[in-house]
């Protein structure tokens, strides 16, 4: 618990962070996110009505590595949001993301085919 509330902080504070930061911060997110230590409801507290470009590029590369695991891995990690009313504005804010920053990724289009059946 005391490792998600201190990725929490390094997340708000990520436009603070030298580059090299932004990045090895993005690749511990995405080496706990894809070993499933933390889930991808780590994400909750990015503003995604207004991200800063810093906060963008830590995502991005956050899912830019994810998308190489499979599709059975990715979709259980974001299992969590696939369940309706729960984290919404994660959801949806994920969504539009991904949506835009890979419009031509199939891993990510299957997830959007998922969170359309749920």
């Amino acid at each position: 618990m005391t490792t998600q509330y201190a990725l929490w902080d390094r997340i708000r504070e990520v436009d603070l962070l030298k580059v090299r930061s932004r990045t090895r911060l993005a690749d511990l997110l995405c080496h706990m996110i894809s070993n499933e230590v933390l889930p991808i409801t780590i994400l909750k507290v990015v503003e995604w009505g207004t991200l800063t470009a810093g906060v963008s590029s830590v995502i991005r590369r956050v899912f830019k590595t994810l998308s190489t695991s499979s599709l059975t891995k990715i979709r259980r990690i974001f299992s969590p949001l696939f369940v309706r009313d729960k984290n919404p504005l994660l959801t949806e804010g994920l969504r539009l993301f991904l949506s835009v920053n890979f419009p031509d990724s199939e891993v990510y289009t299957k997830i959007e085919e998922y969170f359309c059946a749920g």
